[in-house]
């Protein structure tokens, strides 16, 4: 109990020095050091064994953070810095970024029960991915004019999101907002996209008719794509086969 104790201690403090560091317009170094700290921390007494969805979470984050500080390109990398510093402390305090949103809750905790590892490699990479093709749809100049890191970002993500898909039990659950967000559209563009490399057999939609409409026509689902309705006021499914 005294180790938990101490273990939470140790995450909570790693976590406050870098919201320090953060308010203070520390240097991407520093940043970068911090969360190396805490990765160091996690090898050095047990964590990375004991807990390995946590450690490779924060390790995946310090990666991407440390890949977007080679091209200066400061905002993703505080970006990602933050995010790890968030799933060090003892309550995440970003939980539901856009993966852990996108999947309904039991096939989520399905995945993080059986493939810890695997969890935390497609929910950093998706994460990673989705913050990416968000900002360059929204047209923001450092997410268009680089492109080595975007191929470097889809090369990490699409092993773990296939192994999510092959090993996660069927069917996959995900969640549209009735409301588009732009991770929605992220979402329907990787099922429309795995669904023509053939890592997807089928899709039901279940909800409102005019939703499902609304999404026929605009392209972003397919013809393939069954209906079936479902009364829900603030989400519409779809299941993955």
């Amino acid at each position: 109990m005294v180790k938990i104790v101490a273990q939470m201690l140790r995450k909570l403090l790693s976590a406050l020095l870098f919201s320090v560091a953060l308010a203070s317009s520390a240097t991407l170094s520093e940043l970068l050091d911090a969360v190396q700290d805490i990765v160091t921390k996690y090898e050095s007494d047990g964590t990375a064994v004991e807990n390995p969805y946590l450690y490779t979470k924060v390790l995946e984050y310090y990666r991407y953070g440390k890949l977007y500080a080679s091209y200066n390109l400061y905002e993703p990398a505080v970006e990602m810095l933050e995010l790890a510093a968030c799933s060090a402390a003892p309550v995440d305090c970003n939980p539901y970024r856009y993966f852990v949103s996108a999947v309904h809750p039991t096939n989520y905790s399905y995945l993080r029960r059986y493939y810890p590892v695997l969890a935390a490699l497609v929910e950093t990479s998706y994460n990673a991915y989705a913050q990416w093709w968000i900002n360059k749809q929204l047209g923001k100049e450092e997410y268009t004019e680089y492109k080595h890191p975007e191929f470097i970002l889809k090369e990490k993500f699409l092993p773990a999101w296939e192994a999510f898909l092959r090993v996660e039990k069927k069917p996959i659950y995900f969640i549209i907002h009735k409301e588009l967000t732009m991770p929605d559209r992220f979402l329907l563009f990787l099922l429309r996209s795995s669904k023509r490399l053939g890592l997807i057999k089928k899709m039901v939609f279940y909800g409102d008719k005019g939703d499902y409409l609304y999404l026929l026509h605009n392209g972003l689902i397919d013809y393939s794509v069954v209906f079936k309705p479902y009364n829900c006021p603030y989400h519409d499914f779809i299941a993955v086969y």
